[in-house]
């Protein structure tokens, strides 16, 4: 029998964006961001400054809707062990939240995943609820600019056709 899990949901209108809990750092909010390094992918927002490390705010997300206020960071653990690179954080248009996963609230949905972008890893139904898992190691390879074809901002938010 599977051990329960927590992941950090990403709250995102169509769907749901999932990182496994461990992966997890801290969750910031109202944090301001220093500019982004030299060299940086466009869709690095900025750089956090972090418990003596200079953090890059990954974008990935669309706008928060009309009413949101509020607008979370979470810092990560990069998975390569890049001493370069030792965190990297997630910005959020909302405050995300830690949920349980069980074996049977969690289901695959294969059929999806030819339209994924390219910084997830599968495609999942949580409790009834469309749901993405953040590939970590994409973020990473592609902040480290190990990635053949680095993604430009467009095709790396999620837009209005990717949600739908």
């Amino acid at each position: 029998m599977a051990a329960d899990l927590q992941v950090l949901v990403f709250p995102v209108p169509g769907t749901d964006l999932l990182l496994p809990g461990g992966s997890v750092a801290e969750v910031l909010r109202g944090e301001e961001l220093g500019p982004p390094r030299a060299g940086e992918p466009d869709w690095v927002l900025g750089t956090l400054s972090w418990r003596g490390h200079a953090v890059p705010v990954a974008h990935l997300l669309p706008p928060a809707g009309p009413g949101a206020r509020l607008a979370a960071v979470a810092v990560c653990f990069a998975p390569g062990g890049d001493r370069a690179l030792p965190y990297l954080a997630i910005w959020s248009p909302g405050l995300p939240r830690l949920e349980r996963v069980t074996p049977e609230s969690l289901a695959s949905e294969p059929e999806v995943l030819a339209g994924i972008p390219w910084f997830v890893a599968t495609a999942l139904r949580l409790n009834g609820r469309a749901a993405w898992l953040l590939d970590l190691a994409a973020l990473e390879q592609g902040l480290l600019g190990q990635l053949a074809r680095p993604p430009s901002r467009g095709s790396s938010e999620l837009g209005a056709a990717e949600l739908g």
